[in-house]
């Protein structure tokens, strides 16, 4: 059973793909007891209990990276 979840919505007929706590991790470089202390501190990415698992969607992610994004485009 994979890890990654793929909830549809019908709001604006958009698909949305929701990542675990250990996948975030490695996107962000960043260790899962981080991510958690993150939590208790209301910071990193935007975060949702999904019936008892703690899960993320990807355009949070995606948001709080572009929030910490330095230097050029080109």
């Amino acid at each position: 059973m994979a890890s990654r979840k793929e909830i549809y919505t019908t709001h604006k007929s958009a698909r949305l793909k929701w990542y675990s706590t250990a996948e975030v991790a490695k996107i962000v470089d960043k260790s899962e007891s981080t991510l958690k202390g993150w939590r208790r501190q209301n910071k990193g990415p935007n975060w949702y209990n999904v019936e008892g698992s703690i899960q993320y969607r990807s355009d949070d992610v995606q948001k709080y990276l572009d929030k910490r994004r330095h230097g050029s485009a080109d």
